[in-house]
């Protein structure tokens, strides 16, 4: 990781029109850069200029680099937030977590573990800020007021560690995930409902969950929520009603969830949520001051770093 902590590079005669130090609620807009040659030029000369170097980088590590030589060269910030170069999802971002009211086209310092008051941030951000777009429309569950929704609700409790029936109105997380040829050796099926309902069940089996779900079921407590729907284990797998009404509402489970946790690594359910625990990841990210005490780095669109498992499924 780049944190530059010599003498800051002064931008080029073009990136001082950007207005940099402008981190946040930037209207989107389109901004010449010149040519792709003095782009590429300025960003190999000493001094370089901070920011043509990040947009050579970006390129090279987007594997781009190779149409962007020559030619009028131009960078567009979108409504969703960043600068974007004809690429989609990535773009380059301000490093203003802490000031930002949203987080798209804001960026943060990746380290090696997931700061669990930074998701109850995202959370609270998304139910001040996002009521009306994010508020569903109608409840999960199936109800007097409510003919659209699932018959029954099954979550899994996380402080009593089993499944319970939800009522209407429960918060929970949903967690997105492949199975890959992972076949879970825990289930709910006919004969375990029993079994997995009774408090302190998956205490005693968790080394038999896969260690994404086992995983999903530490982050929902670190951030202080309860429950957790999880298909394996909360549509009873070898009952067709049951089964048939769950996914005929998946759309609601997932849009009625607080939010949801998206394994995007890896290719089966062994995968895990690299970042929850300690070793789980590498933090490795390039971080340029292009202005004093402005910093900027490269992001990735959600869906582009998906592993390419996860992105052929139809409900991704």
């Amino acid at each position: 990781m780049d944190t530059q902590t010599n003498k800051i590079a002064p931008l080029c005669d073009v990136c001082q029109t950007l207005n940099l130090s402008n981190t946040n609620n930037r209207e989107p807009a389109e901004y010449p850069l010149g040519t792709w040659e003095n782009v590429h030029r300025k960003a190999k000369k000493h001094p370089r200029c901070p920011f043509c170097g990040l947009i050579r980088s970006f390129l090279d590590s987007s594997g781009l680099g190779y149409l962007y030589k020559t030619g009028e060269a131009s960078t567009e910030w979108k409504e969703e937030g960043g600068f974007f170069f004809q690429t989609d999802g990535d773009n380059l971002a301000f490093l203003n977590e802490d000031t930002a009211t949203s987080p798209y086209g804001s960026a943060r310092i990746v380290h090696e573990t997931v700061d669990p008051e930074l998701i109850k941030k995202w959370i609270k951000l998304c139910e001040v800020h996002h009521v009306e777009k994010c508020t569903p429309k109608q409840g999960v569950i199936k109800t007097a007021d409510n003919s659209i929704g699932v018959k029954v609700l099954r979550l899994i409790d996380t402080q009593d560690q089993c499944i319970v029936e939800a009522a209407p109105g429960d918060r929970y997380l949903a967690l997105s995930y492949v199975w890959g040829p992972v076949m879970p050796l825990v289930r709910l099926q006919q004969d375990t409902v029993v079994e997995l309902t009774q408090k302190g069940a998956f205490e005693r089996l968790r080394e038999k969950l896969p260690i994404t779900i086992q995983n999903a079921i530490d982050m929902v407590q670190m951030i202080g929520e309860r429950y957790l729907w999880v298909d394996s284990l909360c549509l009873i797998q070898d009952h067709n009603d049951d089964m048939l009404d769950g996914i005929a509402h998946m759309d609601l489970v997932y849009q009625c969830a607080v939010c949801t946790i998206i394994a995007a690594h890896g290719s089966d359910a062994n995968a895990g949520l690299p970042g929850l625990n300690k070793g789980s990841r590498d933090a490795d990210q390039e971080i340029v001051e292009v202005l004093p005490g402005v910093k900027m780095t490269k992001t990735r669109g959600v869906y582009n770093a998906m592993s390419g498992v996860h992105a052929t499924r139809a409900w991704t």
